[in-house]
């Protein structure tokens, strides 16, 4: 499947040690399969940094069983 990461630089490596406590639901690297998605966490990232937004796209493997997460079906 394929997943993006909205931000204000490339992510070629993705990692949760960059991440924050805070987020909505804490450490964890943040990806969605809608474009229109990673695309506005791009632009609100790149007005708060004075920055260029960026959507790093990654093809990730559907057995997520490796995976600690949370996915969210059916909010489209």
């Amino acid at each position: 499947m394929i997943v993006l990461h909205g931000s204000t630089f490339s992510v070629n490596t993705p990692s949760v040690g960059y991440s924050k406590r805070y987020l909505d639901f804490g450490v964890g690297f943040y990806v969605t399969a809608d474009e229109r998605q990673a695309e506005s966490w791009a632009k609100r990232k790149a007005v708060r940094q004075n920055g260029r937004p960026i959507v790093s796209v990654y093809n990730l493997s559907d057995n997520l069983s490796a995976y600690k997460g949370l996915v969210f079906t059916g909010c489209l």
